[in-house]
C-alpha cells in the first residue's frame, strides 16, 4: 500500500512548501492514500506481462474517479501541482463531495500559491472549506486551512483554524506549535503561552 507519506513526501528545496506537506505526512503515515479517495491500492493489482496493470479476482476495476485520483496523486508526488490539480478536478466532477479529493486539489493549489502564484490561494481556501463542509471531522483540512491564513499572514483567522483543527487532535505537537505562533502574531499572548509545545 502506498501511504500518503509515500505521496507527499517532495523533494524539494523550497522551505515554505516542505513546511506545508511534512506535518501532513507525518500525521497521516497510518493512512493509504488510495483508500482516501476510496481507490484500491498498487499492491492489489497484478502487471501483466505488456506492463499494464489489470485488476485481480478480488479487486474491481478501479472507477474512473480513482484512475484520475491516482494520476492526481502522483502528480503531486513529483511536484507538478497544476497537472495534479486538473486531475483532481476532473475526479471532483465525477465525485464532487468527497472530502479527500478536495483536500488534495487545496493542497495543489496551495503549493502552487506558496510557489509562485499567490492567486491560487483563493482556490485553495475554497478547497478546504468545501472538504471540511462534506466532511466535518476531516482535521487535516482544518490543519491545511491554518497553514493557508498563516502563508497569507491573517493569523486570526490561522489562530481559529488551528484551534479548531485541534478540537479533532488535541495532542498533535504540530498544531499546538502552529496555534501558538498564530496566537502570538494575532496579539493573543494568552492563547500563545497555554499552546506552547
Amino acid at each position: 500500500m502506498i501511504s500518503l507519506v509515500e505521496i507527499l513526501t517532495i523533494n524539494n528545496k523550497d522551505k515554505s512548501a516542505r513546511r506545508l506537506v511534512s506535518p501532513i505526512a507525518r500525521l497521516c503515515t497510518i493512512l493509504p492514500v488510495l483508500a482516501l479517495t476510496s481507490c484500491i491500492t498498487l499492491d492489489q493489482l497484478d502487471v501483466t506481462s505488456s506492463g499494464t496493470k489489470e485488476p485481480t479476482a478480488e479487486t474491481p476495476a478501479p472507477t474512473e474517479t480513482n484512475q484520475l485520483s491516482q494520476k492526481g496523486v502522483e502528480a503531486l508526488r513529483d511536484n507538478k501541482f497544476k497537472e495534479a490539480s486538473v486531475y483532481f478536478n476532473r475526479a471532483l466532477k465525477l465525485d464532487i463531495q468527497n472530502s479527500y479529493l478536495q483536500l488534495l486539489n487545496a493542497m495543489a493549489y496551495h503549493m502552487l500559491a506558496v510557489r509562485s502564484d499567490t492567486t491560487q490561494f483563493a482556490l485553495a481556501e475554497q478547497g478546504y472549506n468545501l472538504a471540511i463542509k462534506f466532511d466535518p471531522s476531516n482535521w487535516i483540512a482544518r490543519y491545511q486551512l491554518g497553514l493557508l491564513h498563516r502563508d497569507q499572514r491573517r493569523f486570526d483567522k490561522a489562530k481559529t483554524s488551528f484551534a479548531d483543527a485541534l478540537f479533532y487532535r488535541d495532542d498533535d505537537p504540530d498544531i499546538l506549535s502552529n496555534l501558538a505562533v498564530s496566537a502570538y502574531y494575532s496579539r493573543c499572548p494568552q492563547t500563545a503561552s497555554r499552546n506552547r509545545t
